[in-house]
């Protein structure tokens, strides 16, 4: 889901704002954001959300319209001096370039081959479009620039939003619900929106907990962890096991609650101890 973009006003009828000024009341800034439409509750992964899903039933029940915001995901720009008399330009600075960047520019040319266009309309033709670094493009150069999925802890600003995190306005709660065992028990649930997939939600089980629902507990003395080798980027525990990770789309290691059971001293030829446990 995207909102409508923070730059948004009114007053100054800005270029590439259509349909904003229906996305909420206010004159300028972004709107709040409103919760998920959401399909049949699941208890093995995340619920069913997406507007397009056909399990998702629309209109939504909360009556909420949820806007037409691609321009705060794509804007047809040219390369140039930011200026507000010229909103269609941005700065190449803005660009990513490989390692940061606020938006990826995009090249788009038309086939020159492929289905004939409709007759009811000759001037669609099919367009092909990829990203490019600014090294390969000139002041002037137009292009789409999309919003990368950026961090937003605070007040939305634009591009697809955090489902972990969406913003401050209230909204959070209603996108956690969608993880298994929010609603039950949220301070064993932990997640991320992912930043490889446009902040889809990530949901995982705190260190202490574990199950489809994060519903089993265990005492911290007896919680184990092991996993592989924290990746750049990921917020995994030192042992290696990671609550919530891009990559895998979830929880990755080995999570264990256990505790030792019996310990006997071993024949008198034989040296050490012998550890005896249970899996329970």
């Amino acid at each position: 889901m995207r909102n409508r973009d923070v730059d948004y006003d009114a007053e100054d009828a800005p270029i590439g704002f259509d349909f904003a000024r229906w996305s909420c009341d206010a004159e300028a800034g972004s709107c709040p954001t409103p919760g998920p439409v959401v399909g049949d509750m699941s208890v093995n992964g995340v619920t069913v959300h997406g507007l397009c899903d056909p399990d998702v039933v629309l209109p939504p029940a909360d009556g909420v319209w949820r806007g037409m915001s691609h321009h705060s995901q794509f804007r047809c720009v040219q390369l140039g001096e930011e200026d507000p008399a010229t909103p269609q330009r941005v700065d190449p600075d803005r660009l990513f370039n490989g390692a940061d960047g606020e938006v990826v520019l995009n090249t788009c040319v038309a086939e020159a081959e492929g289905p004939a266009p409709p007759i009811a309309n000759p001037r669609v033709v099919d367009l092909r479009c990829e990203a490019v670094l600014p090294d390969a493009v000139a002041l002037g150069h137009v292009g789409f620039a999309a919003v990368r999925q950026i961090d937003q802890p605070g007040d939305y600003a634009r591009g697809c939003i955090d489902e972990w995190s969406p913003a401050v306005d209230g909204s959070a709660a209603a996108w956690k619900s969608l993880c298994p065992g929010f609603a039950d028990n949220p301070a064993a649930v932990v997640g991320r929106g992912n930043p490889d997939n446009f902040g889809a939600l990530l949901c995982g089980c705190d260190e202490r907990h574990g199950g489809f629902g994060c519903s089993i507990g265990c005492p911290a003395p007896n919680v184990h962890h092991a996993g592989p080798t924290p990746r750049l980027g990921d917020e995994c525990l030192t042992s290696g096991y990671c609550p919530v990770i891009a990559q895998g789309g979830g929880r990755v290691g080995l999570w264990m609650c256990g505790a030792p059971d019996l310990v006997e001293a071993p024949p008198l030829e034989a040296s050490g101890l012998r550890l005896r446990g249970s899996i329970r």
